[in-house]
């Protein structure tokens, strides 16, 4: 049996290692973080970003990298995709 057990994950970070890999734009990032029921932009765009802070800040204690990256859409500038990296990717 030994060994100390490590301490458990917050939800929202074991929500988005479910999600690792994706790549979304902000309202499948807002639906998958629960967001998409709030009516307001400024407030669905602030909570996200909290959420995200709370993540990464987790994710860098934890493994030493950030899990939720944004990344500016190629094909159009103004729109911000979320890539939730897998714990296995190369740092870029």
């Amino acid at each position: 049996k030994g060994g100390t057990q490590p301490t458990a994950l917050s939800k929202e970070t074991e929500m988005m290692l479910v999600h690792s890999g994706r790549r979304m734009g902000s309202d499948a990032f807002d639906q998958v973080i629960g967001l998409d029921q709030v009516e307001s932009p400024e407030t669905r765009r602030s909570r996200r970003s909290r959420f995200i802070q709370l993540v990464n800040a987790e994710a860098q204690a934890r493994f030493g990298r950030d899990l939720v990256v944004r990344v500016r859409s190629k094909e159009d500038k103004r729109i911000m995709l979320y890539h939730v990296i897998r714990l296995d990717e190369k740092n870029d």
